[in-house]
């Protein structure tokens, strides 16, 4: 089986990731540990196109807007 579907679903994650991130991150609202499930998510994401071995985990985005 093919990972392209895969590799699709990891890549769409990752834009919604970012979009959501982008501005917070900016403006400092995203702490140290925030930032670290970022960047794993990302790995994956790397890993994943450069042909690495699979990983079983999944990409979760939870967010949550306060303050606007």
């Amino acid at each position: 089986m093919t990972e392209n579907p895969r590799i699709a679903r990891l890549m769409r994650a990752a834009v919604v990731m970012l979009a959501s991130a982008a501005d917070d991150v900016a403006s400092g609202r995203y702490s140290d540990a925030e930032l670290r499930v970022l960047a794993d998510g990302l790995d994956l994401l790397v890993s994943s196109l450069r042909g690495e071995s699979a990983n079983s985990h999944l990409i979760v985005v939870d967010s949550e807007r306060t303050g606007r």
